[in-house]
């Protein structure tokens, strides 16, 4: 067998992999496509703002430093149970703002929780106690200094959306092609 023979062999075993290759890369591309848009219809018809039960609020004041950041981004997913040393994330009574704060001590009334919290930089406990009702979700993590990226990104949320759509578009034909 010369070297041609042998090169026209080889390109035949490696022909399976790489249709498989392609399949896969196609069906990935695809599923991120239909997660992109799904994600995108929920936010512009559906005004929810979380991704798979989970949001990110961006800190923007310094009530809970050194653990949390001005500018940081917070994960937060709602959980059935609070504990205190948690960091939970909950509306005003007004509704107006969300505030993140950690749970430093529980109190039942009338068989209803309550929550005395607490920013790890102030000085003093929360004056209101939280109500269950309130709790958006407890921290799960956070992004350091992604606040201007997070803000970029809600601010600019369809354009956002459309270019990674595009890029993942346009990457799609290429394969095909």
């Amino acid at each position: 067998m010369n070297t041609t023979d042998e090169q026209n062999v080889e390109n035949q075993k490696k022909k399976p992999l790489k249709k498989a290759s392609n399949i896969i890369s196609t069906i990935t591309l695809i599923g991120i496509i239909a997660i992109l848009a799904t994600v995108l219809i929920r936010m512009l018809v559906f005004n929810k703002t979380d991704v798979f039960g989970y949001k990110i609020y961006v800190i923007m004041s310094g009530s809970m430093v050194p653990e949390i950041n001005i500018n940081d981004g917070v994960i937060i997913k709602e959980s059935k149970e609070y504990n205190v040393g948690d960091i939970i994330a909950f509306e005003s009574k007004s509704g107006k703002s969300v505030t993140i704060h950690r749970v430093i001590d529980i109190q039942e009334e009338n068989g209803q929780k309550l929550y005395k919290t607490k920013g790890d930089g102030n000085n003093i406990e929360d004056r209101d106690l939280v109500q269950q009702d309130q709790i958006k979700g407890k921290s799960v993590g956070k992004i350091k200094n992604a606040g201007n990226i997070l803000n970029f990104i809600m601010k600019n949320i369809v354009y956002v959306f459309i270019g990674i759509i595009a890029i993942i578009t346009i990457a799609l034909i290429r394969r095909l092609i």
